[in-house]
């Protein structure tokens, strides 16, 4: 039986508090990055530095409430694209959906590297979320063999959020995000599936 003590509701008070935090955090992240100075997201928000500190421990929690919902919604993508039989490379598919929203957001990207980072920042939420969606469907594309055994969801997710951070600031950061994951998911794949793409997009003989 478990011992934890239930979390009591937030006051509305403090709800608004926080979600006032939350949408200033967004908006100036959009401005200036995810480095935007906590002080100033708190100015923003019209609350002192000490409620900001009362919501969000460090930088990293904060990251985590503003793009909870993003994550979510890849967790529940990478569910359907398990679940689809019809689709028969989901992981190729959904790891093309994460770089294209994290080489349009400097700070899903920097998100998702403080919770792949494993640093006790009170962002297990996020890390423990993406690796199970990533673990899904890398199940799936091993026993298919469209991935390579040795590959791991860390690792996946890695890659990912390097693609991602290396096309964000790149003129048209989704192209040169999906060419630069064509390119890793080469190296991905097993040898016998390779072959079998490249046939596959070879012209007929004349």
């Amino acid at each position: 039986m478990s011992s934890a003590v239930p979390q009591r509701p937030m006051r509305a008070d403090a709800r608004r508090n926080h979600d006032r935090l939350v949408d200033a955090a967004r908006a100036l992240y959009a401005e200036q990055g995810v480095d935007a100075p906590l002080e100033e997201i708190a100015r923003r928000a019209g609350v002192g530095n000490a409620t900001l500190y009362r919501h969000f421990a460090n930088r990293e929690t904060l990251l985590e409430a503003v793009y909870r919902a993003p994550f979510e919604a890849l967790s529940r993508r990478a569910e359907e694209l398990a679940a689809d039989r019809t689709v028969t490379d989901g992981m190729a598919v959904w790891l093309g959906e994460l770089v294209d929203h994290g080489s349009g957001s400097r700070g899903l990207t920097a998100a998702l590297g403080a919770a792949l980072q494993d640093r006790g920042d009170g962002v297990d939420w996020s890390r423990d979320t993406m690796l199970a969606a990533a673990t899904h469907l890398l199940d799936r594309a091993q026993r298919t063999r469209t991935i390579r055994a040795d590959v791991t969801a860390s690792q996946i997710l890695l890659l990912a959020k390097a693609i991602a951070f290396a096309a964000e600031s790149r003129p048209d950061p989704t192209r040169q995000a999906r060419e630069l994951l064509a390119l890793v998911m080469e190296g991905l794949r097993e040898p016998s599936s390779c072959v079998a793409t490249e046939r596959a997009s070879r012209p007929p003989h004349t």
